[in-house]
């Protein structure tokens, strides 16, 4: 929504990435966020696309790495 807090984007990127089933769409959501830079890279943010990565078993060389940019 026009005007609300920037953190509500990552807020709702992380509540989607506890639906069943919709967990590539949380991680690209949250990717997205993480490309943004320091500002957007807290700690949650990497623990929730760690676990995402490890539940999508995705290859070693397309996962994050484990500090933030």
């Amino acid at each position: 929504m026009p005007g609300a807090p920037s953190y509500n984007k990552r807020f709702s990127a992380y509540e989607l990435s506890y639906c069943e089933g919709r967990e590539r769409e949380a991680y690209e959501r949250l990717h997205q966020l993480y490309n943004e830079g320091k500002k957007e890279c807290v700690p949650t943010l990497i623990t929730r696309l760690k676990f995402l990565e490890n539940k999508l078993d995705m290859p070693q060389d397309q996962r994050i790495p484990d500090r933030a940019p």
